[in-house]
């Protein structure tokens, strides 16, 4: 599989939805991105990794039990406020 940081947001939404990988994998490939490249660029001006996991935890939960999927379940995402 390819990175899945480099897949589109309807690809990772699919692989969660088909427990082919869970939120927490794909935040804990998030955060490995954005510590390999961060320097280079720097684009991140928090980083919020311990929220962002915090979340993936609670999405896993939903996802596990079944839940519905929100539309942007799969959607990380950086913002600068």
């Amino acid at each position: 599989m390819a990175n899945l940081c480099d897949l589109s947001a309807i690809d990772l939404r699919r692989l969660i939805a088909t427990r082919q990988i869970s939120p927490v994998e794909l935040a804990q490939a998030c955060i490995a991105r954005i510590e390999a490249v961060d320097h280079a660029v720097n684009a991140m001006v928090t980083r919020s990794f311990e929220r962002a996991l915090i979340e993936a935890k609670a999405a896993e939960a939903a996802v596990t039990r079944g839940e519905a999927l929100g539309p942007c379940t799969a959607c990380p995402s950086a913002s600068r406020t």
